[in-house]
């Protein structure tokens, strides 16, 4: 049997952009396996620095590696491209990707412009996109000129669709053509975008069932779902006509640091738990140095920190493993 395939908006290498994906917003992951696949689609950000030298980033990285599933990515234009550009190259869903190898799994790095066949779905991938603000940005600290596609990958990509054909199933990409940014913002100079032109004489080149990417910070439907972007909402399946609509529990308003919910609890505020924070790798460390300090209680999750207190613990074991 085939596995599923899933897509997901911008993560931005930020706990709050990931919540996405976890049990509670994503709760179909409890039945996955690696055969099936997620793909994010771009400003995943999660490689912002080099391997192993920030804690958060090392702590994000293997808790999306070590999923049920297996993740790949469509690059986007707020990525270290110079990390990532080092990666080893593997053969995988009959192209190239660059693998990020963790102890219990791996990431997937699509090739720019290249063409997989996924779980039995034949699939062109196109990412990058260009950065509005990158005159506000420090080139190789926050912003990479890769983010470009260059003249060679674009010949390379043409050269795939002359190799594999002009229809596919679906094609993903980090922004959308430029006739179709107005769509989805009001900045315009995002059409100026050379990537969203590329994207425009591809979309005129090539046929697909569906059209998936992010990007622009919303979750839009437009030309009869044809064309989706993605940014908050839970993973897209791909190929599933009728979708239902999960909604969370009421009291849990949020995720904080290490993806825990943050409930909102009468008389106590915004609050993690206890039974929670046991789960985490350094509870211990947690009991030693935080516990009992504020606390509050309720009838229906027992024991609970108050979320500032979680937040000011968090940054500091972030910064200092201590």
């Amino acid at each position: 049997m085939s596995g599923r395939i899933f897509v997901c908006g911008d993560t931005h290498g930020m706990s709050a952009d990931t919540q996405k994906l976890n049990a509670k917003n994503f709760p179909e992951q409890k039945d996955l396996t690696k055969n099936d696949v997620l793909i994010q689609l771009g400003d995943f950000g999660w490689v912002w620095y080099p391997i192993g030298e920030n804690k958060e980033q090392e702590y994000w990285l293997d808790w999306l590696s070590e999923k049920n599933y297996t993740l790949a990515v469509v690059l986007g234009n707020h990525e270290n491209y110079n990390v990532i550009e080092t990666l080893p190259i593997e053969k995988r869903w009959g192209n190239e990707v660059k693998v990020l190898k963790r102890s219990k799994g791996a990431i997937y790095f699509l090739k720019r412009g290249g063409v997989y066949t996924i779980n039995d779905k034949k699939i062109l991938a196109i990412g990058g996109a260009e950065s509005i603000d990158r005159a506000n940005r420090i080139e190789d600290v926050s912003w990479w000129r890769q983010e470009r596609l260059t003249f060679q990958e674009t010949e390379s990509c043409l050269d795939e669709i002359g190799i594999h054909g002009k229809t596919y199933d679906y094609v993903l990409t980090h922004t959308c053509p430029a006739g179709f940014v107005n769509r989805f913002t009001d900045n315009m100079s995002k059409a100026k975008c050379s990537v969203a032109n590329f994207l425009d004489y591809i979309d005129d080149v090539v046929e697909c069932k569906e059209w998936h990417f992010g990007h622009f910070h919303k979750d839009i439907k437009i030309n009869e779902g044809k064309y989706r972007c993605h940014y908050k909402n839970s993973p897209f399946e791909l190929g599933v006509e009728e979708r239902i609509e999960i909604s969370a529990k009421d009291d849990i308003v949020d995720m904080t640091y290490f993806d825990l919910d943050v409930y909102e609890i009468k008389g106590c505020g915004k609050c993690v738990r206890v039974s929670d924070i046991k789960k985490l790798p350094f509870y211990e460390l947690w009991y030693k140095k935080s516990f009992g300090s504020t606390m509050g209680i309720s009838e229906e999750y027992g024991a609970m920190v108050y979320l500032h207190d979680w937040i000011k613990f968090s940054k500091r074991y972030v910064e200092t493993g201590d």
